[in-house]
């Protein structure tokens, strides 16, 4: 992929990656992602389709973890967390 070419699925990856930068007070890790995008001819990134109060990504990210979680502890009968078995 060419990296200064940006299709519609990144524009939104890009928007929502800063949106959570800047709501978790990562304001200099958002700026260095805006200006990067700059610098690569991709322009200025976009506001989120969606405005979670913490961010979309955290919110989404958050009810992964508890699917994918529940999913490993099922899997090995309640036993185990998903720390132990990745670690």
């Amino acid at each position: 992929m060419n990296v200064s070419t940006v299709d519609g699925t990144d524009a939104v990856l890009r928007s929502l990656i800063y949106d959570y930068l800047r709501k978790r007070g990562m304001g200099v890790s958002a700026n260095a992602l805006q200006e990067e995008s700059q610098a690569n001819g991709d322009g200025m990134i976009g506001e989120p389709p969606i405005d979670a109060p913490q961010s979309f990504l955290h919110e989404w990210f958050g009810f992964f973890w508890d699917v994918f979680s529940n999913s490993i502890r099922n899997a090995y009968g309640g036993e185990h967390g998903v720390g132990e078995l990745m670690g």
